[in-house]
């Protein structure tokens, strides 16, 4: 599908950084991903770039339906109590068609 863009500040003097994408959809196993990540100054000027690749060991079918957890803390997602499969009954699902 189309590239996913983030933007997202990143400060100096912090340990480490952690990047985050919207939810992902139509995931496909043993497919690779490229990311490509680019660090710019406030003025737009790069000053670092990064290139890698990842490659899901699942796809779609196996994935919830929503995530499982929600928040900086990680808590249980409430939609999900119940579901222990991750499947929730009327849930409308991606096409995934396009997917390869």
């Amino acid at each position: 599908g189309d590239p996913i863009i983030v933007n997202q500040k990143i400060w100096p003097k912090l340990p480490h950084i952690t990047l985050t994408s919207p939810p992902l959809t139509c995931v496909v196993k043993d497919k690779p991903y490229s990311i490509s990540i680019r660090i710019e100054d406030a003025n737009g000027t790069l000053l670092q770039s990064f290139e890698t690749t990842l490659t899901s060991s699942m796809d779609q079918s196996v994935l919830p339906d929503r995530p499982l957890v929600v928040g900086p803390v990680y808590e249980l997602n409430k939609d999900m109590v119940g579901h222990v499969d991750g499947k929730l009954p009327g849930e409308p699902k991606p096409d995934c068609s396009k997917a390869t």
